[in-house]
């Protein structure tokens, strides 16, 4: 009888030190992953902000001025065709017209020109036939561009008056509100805080 209960007592003590060492070593694992889950947020959160700073150094930005014919009228054929080419565009990729800046032997795209129908293209075999409504200017600009951006705003505002005043029509924001002075004044602003920015991003060497 006294055996016995020596032998249950080794037991329970056996079955003791084996519960505390499990539970300790569950406690450790937990510990262990939840380190692993802190370090990975944390790699997580330091790949965040290389990606926030990439998306900040590729942004793209864009603004458009629409030119709409008169009420009850088109832009047609070959008349159109003169007014764009006397604006300095020129029929190029994606089947719209560019204006182009040459440098160096090579030429870079400044703004566009699109139809304001969908899908926005021309097909130059056809333009002796084309009507449209109106007319689409963009320019699209980020912080990495070689483009000066107010330069830019500069000749495509000159070359929208232009069209206004060759083929009639009004000038409108992307909106479709009219295109006022306060809309340019806003996006001079604009680019002159976004070139300052541009300048703060500098790293020198």
């Amino acid at each position: 009888m006294k055996l016995q209960i020596i032998l249950l007592g080794l037991f329970l003590i056996g079955l003791a030190i084996f519960v505390f060492y499990r539970k300790r070593g569950k406690t450790r694992s937990f510990l262990d992953r939840g380190f692993a889950i802190r370090a990975h947020d944390s790699t997580q959160d330091h790949d965040n902000h290389h990606d926030d700073a990439r998306v900040m150094v590729q942004t793209t930005h864009f603004i458009v001025i629409r030119l709409m014919a008169p009420k009850g009228s088109a832009y047609v054929g070959y008349e159109l065709m003169q007014a764009l080419l006397s604006a300095g565009l020129r029929y190029g990729s994606r089947n719209i017209f560019h204006y182009y800046e040459e440098t160096e032997g090579s030429e870079k795209i400044l703004f566009s020109l699109a139809s304001a129908v969908e899908p926005g293209t021309f097909e130059l075999s056809q333009m002796g036939s084309i009507t449209c409504p109106g007319l689409t200017l963009f320019m699209e600009y980020s912080n990495n561009s070689e483009i000066n951006p107010l330069n830019t705003l500069t000749l495509m505002l000159d070359a929208a008056r232009q069209l206004s005043e060759d083929l009639g029509g009004q000038l409108l924001t992307d909106k479709l509100r009219p295109l006022t002075e306060h809309d340019i004044k806003r996006w001079r602003l604009q680019f002159e805080g976004y070139e300052q920015n541009n300048l703060d991003l500098v790293i020198p060497a």
